[in-house]
């Protein structure tokens, strides 16, 4: 079963609009279906980033080691 899809709206002026239908109809895609293509494959490409990122930051040993809100350590660390 899919998840529910959110709604999301902008506004553009008529030259980015004008430029936007052009690149979907080029793409063969309806101008929704090309923006949602481009904002998924950077939203995708940023947390794949952060995620790459923070296991740099737990191999070099500065993330992970430090107390959870009960001021224990943390397993392993």
């Amino acid at each position: 079963m899919a998840l529910p899809r959110k709604d999301v709206r902008f506004d553009l002026d008529e030259m980015d609009h004008s430029r936007l239908k052009w690149c979907a109809s080029k793409a063969g895609l309806t101008i929704a279906e090309y923006v949602e293509t481009l904002i998924h494959a950077d939203i995708a490409s940023k947390v794949d980033r952060v995620v790459d990122d923070y296991h740099d930051l737990v191999r070099s040993g500065l993330v992970g080691k430090t107390p959870d809100l009960f001021g224990k350590p943390k397993a392993g660390g």
